[in-house]
């Protein structure tokens, strides 16, 4: 497989260049991956109440990648290409035992059990032209041995609160072996057994090391959702944002009603009266809680039709950093997400989503920018209770944008050749040539369109 690769925006924006958003620079660039995997999954109720599931998983996947980031500034005669391999077999088992019990009006739910895993790991990093190899500049063995253990308590003194506490422990070795050719002896380092304790964290974004400074975010969030008669197959997701030291005031628009909430249209007062009591298990409102309406009442008569919308209103800025200098890389200041879905009982369901990013800053000067983007999808298709008939459209308007944008130094064979020329920065230590500080990415896809054939066996 080929693909553009990164494209400097001095060369596509250059109109006498001749050189279009699907052009490539390294016309080699791309690569290729597989995979393929196996799993068995047992499962048995040994007890009324209590289940005993088991899990075994094979996988063995490969990749070789191809990727020129800088095109000619460390290797101005054979060019910066390098080609990235990893293989590996990983295979596993997961053991679980769960069992209920009650005591009163309060119910307890265990689960213990145990995981294992290994992972055989043969990875490199080889400098090619052409994807002709010229250079190995790392190649290893790594093998990964995991065992834990982990125990779960979920207590209910209520329907409307659950309490849970769980516990996990693991022990990991790993043990790395050198293989780059050219070594009397390949170097083998193993890192020993090492136990830790584990929880569930939030995973931190940053878009570049900057992130690690204070950060000032000021801005507004409006999401507004509308759901009835049915639950959304998906929720609409936002980007990342700077999470370190944050600062200043948000200030949300009340959220539409939680996936629990979803006002059953023309069920009977009885039926509807069950439905409140199985919803407080899960923290909505109790069977005696005042009712709520969300949204425009207009949708009231069509339960057929879903509408959806968030947006999010952001300044963000380094608190540490002089004015001017303080600019958050990649932080967009605007971005919406909105829909239209339509499921009729006749079958046919349809749907339109935009997304819209605003333009961003690409480096704490606001010297260079990354640019937005509007979208619009569109699907159409009919179901039938046993098959489904689609039709996917992307880009419905064949908008120009650009996907990944990163801020990096490239050289083309062509520039930079004596110092002092405009846009090239003094060559580096260890460099012949200057380079271009300049914004690359790699090109949106246009109009496409895909037809899709499912079938339920129920």
């Amino acid at each position: 497989m080929h693909t553009s690769g990164f494209i400097p925006s001095r060369i596509a924006d250059d109109a006498s260049s001749g050189f279009s958003r699907f052009d490539a620079v390294d016309p080699t660039d791309g690569g290729q991956s597989q995979r393929h995997a196996a799993s068995l999954h047992l499962q048995t109720h040994a007890a009324p109440g209590s289940d005993l599931s088991v899990t075994l998983f094979v996988v063995r996947s490969s990749l070789a990648l191809f990727s020129d980031f800088s095109f000619y500034v460390d290797d101005p005669v054979h060019g910066d290409q390098v080609e990235q391999d990893d293989t590996r077999t990983t295979a596993g088992l997961r053991a679980a035992y769960r069992f209920e019990r009650a005591l009163g009006r309060w119910s307890f739910t265990t689960a213990v059990g145990a995981q294992a895993r290994y992972d055989a790991v043969t990875n490199g990093q080889i400098h090619t032209q052409a994807r002709r190899q010229h250079e190995i500049n790392a190649l290893s063995d790594v093998d990964v041995g995991t065992i834990g253990v982990f125990a779960e308590e979920s207590i209910s003194p209520a329907s409307w609160v659950r309490l849970v506490i769980g516990a996990r422990a693991d022990v990991v070795d790993i043990s790395v072996a050198d293989r780059r050719p050219g070594l009397a002896t390949p170097t083998r380092t193993r890192t020993g057994a090492c136990s830790a304790r584990s929880r569930a964290r939030r995973p931190r974004w940053s878009s570049r090391h900057e992130l690690a400074r204070p950060v000032r975010e000021r801005g507004l969030r409006f999401p507004l959702q509308r759901r009835v008669g049915h639950r959304p197959s998906h929720r609409s997701r936002e980007p990342p944002r700077a999470r370190d030291r944050v600062r200043g005031g948000r200030a949300s628009a009340p959220r539409g009603p939680p996936p629990g909430e979803c006002r059953r249209v023309g069920a009977r007062p009885a039926e509807r009266d069950g439905l409140e009591r199985r919803r407080g298990h899960h923290g909505g409102p109790r069977a005696d809680a005042a009712p709520r309406r969300h949204g425009r009442t207009a949708l009231d008569d069509t339960p057929w039709l879903r509408a959806d919308a968030s947006t999010s209103l952001v300044h963000a800025e380094f608190t540490e950093s002089p004015a001017g200098a303080n600019a958050v890389p990649y932080a967009p200041g605007f971005v919406l997400s909105a829909g239209l879905s339509v499921r009729h009982r006749s079958g046919f369901f349809g749907s339109l989503r935009l997304r819209s990013v605003g333009d961003r800053p690409g480096d704490p000067q606001r010297q260079m920018e990354v640019q937005g983007f509007t979208l619009l999808d569109a699907v159409v298709g009919y179901r039938r209770r046993w098959w489904e008939v689609a039709v996917l459209a992307h880009n419905l308007l064949n908008a120009t944008w650009r996907e990944a944008q990163i801020e990096l130094d490239s050289r083309l064979p062509s520039e930079c050749l004596t110092t002092g020329l405009p846009r090239c920065n003094a060559p580096e230590p260890g460099r012949m040539y200057g380079a271009i500080t300049d914004v690359a990415y790699t090109p949106g896809t246009p109009f496409s369109a895909q037809a899709r054939v499912t079938f339920f066996l129920d």
